[in-house]
């Protein structure tokens, strides 16, 4: 699986730019993009946001459902919009309403 920070590497070089470069265009340290690309540090969506629209790229978030193996590939279609109304509607929900939403599912899941 390739990471985030493998990605922005392969895009910068494909622009021809050196991180120091890029350092330039985002305003970020060269040493931090330097370990974004490595992974030894996440990156945070704004800079993620920042750094892809330099190198002409977009941000595409995408939810998926996971159990207690990790990620959960195949979804069904009820799940999907499931999945797309909770996203839609967690917008704005303080964090005692996303908790309480949370026990909630984890309640109905334990049935």
């Amino acid at each position: 699986m390739t990471t985030i920070g493998a990605e922005l590497r392969k895009h910068r070089e494909r622009r021809g730019l050196t991180l120091r470069q890029l350092a330039e265009l985002t305003g970020l340290a060269y040493t931090t993009l330097g370990a974004y690309e490595r992974g030894r540090f996440d990156v945070p969506i704004a800079n993620l946001r920042m750094i892809a629209g330099v190198l002409g790229l977009t941000v595409e978030i995408h939810l998926r459902p996971f159990d207690e193996n990790g990620p959960v590939d195949e979804v069904t279609p009820a799940q999907g919009a499931l999945l797309e109304l909770v996203h839609r509607r967690i917008r704005g929900m303080s964090e005692t309403d996303v908790g309480i939403i949370s026990t909630l599912l984890d309640r109905m899941a334990s049935k």
